[in-house]
């Protein structure tokens, strides 16, 4: 298990932080635009849907987008913020 992973799992400040980002469409545009990594496309059709369901390319796609968001929050946003120990941030 990497840090990043082991950090979400037991710290629940770093997951507030990562939920945090993930509201933040800024921040995961240019993070899509840095790697490449995308999240999966909005379907309009019940039937697009159904069959990313069916083929499991909607699962895929957050699995892959994860496996590298959680990540690049915990270097580069986390462990680069001075104050995430501080009780004060937090009340």
């Amino acid at each position: 298990m990497n840090e990043a992973m082991q950090e979400l799992l037991t710290n629940p400040r770093f997951a507030a932080v990562l939920d945090k980002c993930l509201e933040e469409e800024e921040l995961i545009t240019q993070f899509e635009r840095l790697t490449g990594i995308t999240r999966p496309p909005a379907r309009r059709s019940p039937i697009e849907v159904m069959v990313d369901k069916a083929t499991g390319f909607a699962q895929d796609q957050w699995e892959a987008f994860f496996t590298e968001f959680i990540p690049f929050v915990y270097r580069y946003i986390w462990l680069t913020w001075p104050e995430r120990n501080n009780q004060e941030c937090w009340e």
